[in-house]
Parts: structure tokens; C-alpha cells; sequence
């Protein structure tokens, strides 16, 4: 794959869908430099996001959050996986618009539970229900914020590969 356009490709979708996988094969697949917000937190922060939850809360969270992805205005030919939660906050929306194209990758809940760590995930490890109510509160903000939904229960190399980034012309 090549880039026709020289914008961001922006992943968004729940814990577990695959946005840090599918992110890093994609920029490699279309030669993009790749970011993961969240890794890019821990990174300034010197510590992991369950420890920065536990020090300031997911409100602390959510402003460094928005901070990090400001950070990224102006850039282009980048493949951001953005943090489950983030179109939970009004502020982001417009941001992730302007960064690039905002691609969803809709996992089911099913495969998520399947394979999602949730020690690691701060806003999963409530209760046994929690996956579920984030799933159904966040299902609208995610498909109205994307300009693209893509089914990701599917392998990496069939979501990378298939053709879907070039048909719908996401870049």
C-alpha cells in the first residue's frame, strides 16, 4: 500500500479491539509513523495508565488525554491509536476530526472478552458487567465521531489487507 493523501489515520474504538495491533501493521503496511496516545502517556508520565488512574483519577486522566492528542495538530502520514475512552470527552471530537480520518474499529464484545487483559485496563476491572456498559455507552459516541466503521473481528492481515482502507478511500 501506498499513501495517495498525506493526512492521519486515526483509530477509535473499545479496549481490546485491536487499535494498537491493526495501528502498527497499517502505518508499516502504508509506511506511516505509528502513535499509540496511551503508550505515549506512560512514556510522559513515567508510569503505567493503571497508576496514573489510581494517582488522578480518570478525570486526570482524561485532560492528559486531550493534552496528548493535541500534541499531534499539524501532523500528517501518522496511524494514532487513541485510548478506548476518548470520545467520552466533547473536546476530543473536534480534535480527532482535525488530526485525520477516524476509523472505528467495532469489535464484538464476544472477542473482546475473550482476549482482553483487564488487570491492565483501568475502566474494565470494576466488575464482571463493566465491558458490557462501556460497550453500550460508547457504541454511539464512537459511530458518530467515525468518518468509517470496519469490522475488526477478523485477523490483523485481513483488516490491513482486504482492500477496505483502499475502497473506501481512507487515505
Amino acid at each position: 500500500m501506498s499513501s495517495k493523501s498525506h493526512t492521519n489515520l486515526i483509530l477509535i474504538g473499545m479496549s481490546g479491539c485491536g487499535k494498537t495491533t491493526v495501528g502498527r501493521a497499517l502505518a508499516e503496511a502504508l509506511g506511516f509513523a505509528f502513535v499509540d496516545v496511551d503508550e505515549e502517556i506512560e512514556r510522559r508520565e513515567g508510569k503505567s495508565i493503571v497508576q496514573i488512574f489510581h494517582d488522578i483519577g480518570e478525570q486526570g486522566f482524561r485532560t492528559l488525554e486531550s493534552d496528548e492528542l493535541a500534541r499531534w495538530r499539524g501532523t500528517a502520514n501518522r496511524v494514532i491509536a487513541t485510548g478506548g475512552g476518548v470520545v467520552t470527552q466533547p473536546r476530543n471530537i473536534p480534535v480527532l476530526k482535525e488530526l485525520g480520518r477516524v476509523i472505528f474499529l467495532n469489535r464484538s464484545l464476544k472477542s473482546i472478552a475473550q482476549t482482553i487483559q483487564t488487570s491492565t485496563r483501568p475502566m474494565l476491572h470494576k466488575d464482571d458487567t463493566a465491558l458490557q456498559r462501556l460497550y453500550d455507552e460508547r457504541l454511539p459516541l464512537y459511530r458518530s465521531c467515525a468518518d468509517v466503521e470496519i469490522d475488526a473481528d477478523r485477523s490483523v492481515g485481513e483488516i490491513v489487507e482486504n482492500g477496505e482502507w483502499k475502497k473506501r478511500n481512507l487515505f
